[in-house]
């Protein structure tokens, strides 16, 4: 019987903790994984403000599109 997994990461944003999504990202590669990404498109959460803001953020989201990635809206501002 063989199983199936979905892999869905959430928060990824122009402000986000890069370094730990540089890491995943080359796991995901490693192992041709091909995730379900979370964007915010107008990050408000302050929580996520913390992290430097990444002008190429949008390049990576092309890139992973490229990956053969699937990308959904994880909240349009992310704010509760």
């Amino acid at each position: 019987m063989s199983r199936q997994y979905l892999i869905r990461l959430d928060d990824a944003a122009p402000n986000m903790n890069h370094e730990n999504w540089d890491r995943i990202e080359k796991l995901l590669l490693q192992y041709n994984i091909c995730p379900l990404i979370g964007v915010i498109p107008n990050n408000k959460d302050e929580q996520l403000l913390k992290y430097p803001y990444d002008e190429k953020f949008w390049d990576k989201v092309e890139k992973w599109i490229s990956y053969g990635w699937v990308i959904a809206m994880h909240g349009y501002n992310h704010v509760y």
